[in-house]
């Protein structure tokens, strides 16, 4: 993304996975999530569900 502006990138640090902060998570790191945050995470990556038989064509 940054390459198709004429931007180059020196340094990369993630503070943030879609509705996950990582706050003071040290580098290198790990943690479980959460039920909450697990949710969350769904949630904020899910596609939208069209309704069954209402698509073009033959139902399968």
């Amino acid at each position: 993304m940054c390459d198709l502006v004429g931007l180059s990138v020196i340094d990369l640090r993630r503070v943030r996975i879609g509705p996950l902060a990582l706050g003071d998570l040290p580098k290198g790191k790990w943690r479980e999530i959460t039920p909450d945050e697990r949710r969350a995470l769904i949630e904020a990556g899910a596609p939208a569900r069209r309704p069954q038989g209402r698509g073009k064509g033959k139902p399968r």
